[in-house]
């Protein structure tokens, strides 16, 4: 019974009001509004807590507690364009240390509706990628940081966001291998009346792993050890606006997967497709959404856990010997069903301070099981859920204006 009543809760505040999620106050980079000539000073943290609560047996729960920092000075000699220097930090509570600090360098050109960036690409958004091609969770930690190249069209009807991310440089004789990320979002949006609008999305996303410099690795036992991971995805949104506070809308997506080789390594699947259907509501600050998931055989590499079809837990179980047991590494669900509802809120304080929060409730409406020697489980009706709370402040000054 209380197991019921937890599911009917979690879908009923989904039919109310979908999240936003937290990618919202990651900060708007645009930089439109800066002075010619003047040397800004930029201080942006999101605070952060993020607790999962998972106990299937695809992914793992855990809790994330934190502060992300970036810094950067910004110049903009000329309306066409603008040069950033900086870095970003990340700092979990509980580390001694930062978990990470790393450079921010990057040329931004604009011309028009076309905004084109070398160096630090503007990854804050996720790129308005599905959640499951990727993560929201990446703008918790330094996974979201990207450098390459980027070109972004937008106007009234159009969002195109291309770029290629160098997620791993390697040098001559390197042991590991070179990766190359390639996306495309685009998003075309039309008007039909004052009251219905239609917003159409596709999504391409290629993964390279490869590279013709670097030694071969035995590990993978001789087979061939370059690949290309694909993730496609299209669909439709209709929302209905009852006014400018208020709106509802329906949303399907499609979503394929696909690896060029037989050697799919730790994502088993070599093919595979999901379709999601969503309702929602917006209401002032509130989002709130309910969805279902059925993905077959699906994996996406940067893509949210809970979605893919392969596991991503962490094996914890170990041979006699001290090697590592195969437990859930090997584990698959090619036929995952999920229903899930969100809600989340979204406000601004006080100028620069907004503060969010997030609810996640997922329902697995099959039984799934591990049995292995190290370790027997046996999952069905499962229940998950998730929280986050966040604050974002920015602050943006001007240092010092040059002469002409």
């Amino acid at each position: 019974m209380q197991k019921f009543l937890f599911i009917s809760v979690g879908l009923f505040l989904g039919l109310q009001v979908s999240a936003q999620s937290y990618r919202l106050l990651s900060g708007d980079r645009e930089v439109d509004s800066l002075q010619q000539k003047t040397i800004y000073f930029s201080f942006d943290d999101l605070s952060f807590f993020k607790d999962n609560e998972y106990f299937n047996l695809i992914a793992d729960g855990y809790t994330l507690l934190g502060n992300k920092l970036e810094i950067n000075i910004k110049y903009k000699p000329q309306d066409a364009y603008c040069i950033k220097l900086g870095v970003t930090a990340v700092k979990y509570h509980g580390m001694s240390s930062f978990h990470r600090i790393s450079p921010d360098i990057s040329l931004e050109i604009y011309n028009g509706n076309h905004t084109f960036i070398f160096g630090d690409l503007r990854s804050d958004d996720n790129h308005r990628f599905f959640n499951q091609f990727y993560a929201f969770e990446r703008l918790l930690n330094e996974r979201n940081q990207e450098t390459g190249l980027e070109h972004r069209y937008i106007n009234e009807n159009w969002f195109v966001d291309t770029w290629l991310d160098w997620e791993k440089f390697i040098f001559k004789s390197d042991d590991r291998r070179e990766r190359l990320n390639f996306g495309n979002s685009t998003n075309f949006s039309l008007k039909l009346t004052d009251a219905i609008y239609l917003k159409f999305p596709f999504q391409l996303f290629l993964q390279h792993r490869g590279g013709q410099i670097n030694l071969r690795s035995h590990s993978l036992d001789g087979l061939n050890t370059s690949m290309v991971i694909l993730n496609a995805g299209f669909g439709s949104k209709m929302f209905y606006v009852f006014n400018k506070h208020h709106k509802m809308y329906v949303s399907y997506a499609r979503l394929l997967s696909a690896i060029n080789t037989e050697n799919t390594e730790e994502l088993i699947f070599k093919k595979g497709s999901a379709n999601l259907f969503s309702l929602g509501c917006v209401f002032d600050h509130w989002n709130m959404d309910v969805s279902y998931w059925h993905g077959r055989k699906f994996i996406s590499p940067k893509g949210d856990d809970m979605f893919q079809s392969v596991s991503r837990r962490v094996d914890r179980y170990f041979f006699d010997d001290g090697t590592q047991g195969d437990v859930y590494s090997s584990h698959a669900e090619p036929d995952r069903t999920l229903i899930f509802g969100s809600v989340s809120y979204q406000n601004k304080l006080f100028k620069g301070l907004s503060i969010g929060g997030e609810l996640d409730v997922y329902y697995q409406d099959y039984r799934s099981e591990i049995n292995h020697f190290l370790h027997e489980v046996v999952v069905s009706n499962q229940i998950d859920y998730s929280i986050g709370i966040f604050l974002k402040y920015r602050f943006n000054t001007p240092l010092y204006r040059i002469k002409s």
